[in-house]
């Protein structure tokens, strides 16, 4: 046994060591990718909101408007729900690729663990996300036979 596996198995500590590092550099890099894409896709939805209430106050404020206003209040609100929604997941994949970066290069045992907390938070959050989305379905698969039975 070399002196690095003994080191293993009296301490049971884990090392990073520069292959670690490099894989951790290269996913960090992608995660910060991702995240601003998300951001982008934030300000897009964003832009999205603006432009449903404003040709909302146009159509109601027309004089023989016989549109409803009230598919863009609800898209409105959809898109709004939805904003909040995407923005934890992106903001924990920002947090993680940042703490991840600054751990590596100032060997920051710190930073390191932040970083990893933040990507435990991103997929914790996205595991909850899929399991209300999994019985949402569920439920209006249900509805759907109860309601075709009738």
């Amino acid at each position: 046994m070399d002196i690095l596996e003994e080191n293993l198995e009296s301490n049971k500590s884990l090392i990073i060591d520069n292959e670690i590092k490099g894989y951790l550099s290269e996913t960090a890099n992608w995660a910060k990718f991702l995240a601003i894409l998300g951001y982008i896709g934030l300000g897009f939805m964003g832009i999205a909101v603006l432009s449903m209430l404003y040709l909302g106050n146009r159509f109601q404020s027309r004089p023989n408007g016989n549109v409803s206003i009230m598919p863009f209040g609800i898209m409105t609100i959809l898109y709004l729900l939805m904003i909040v929604l995407y923005f934890f997941p992106v903001y924990y994949l920002g947090k993680f690729a940042s703490n991840i970066k600054k751990g590596i290069h100032l060997n920051n045992q710190l930073s390191l663990n932040e970083g990893f907390e933040y990507l435990k938070s991103h997929y914790k959050f996205l595991g909850i996300f899929a399991i209300v989305i999994l019985s949402m379905y569920f439920l209006i698969m249900i509805l759907v036979i109860v309601t075709a039975s009738m």
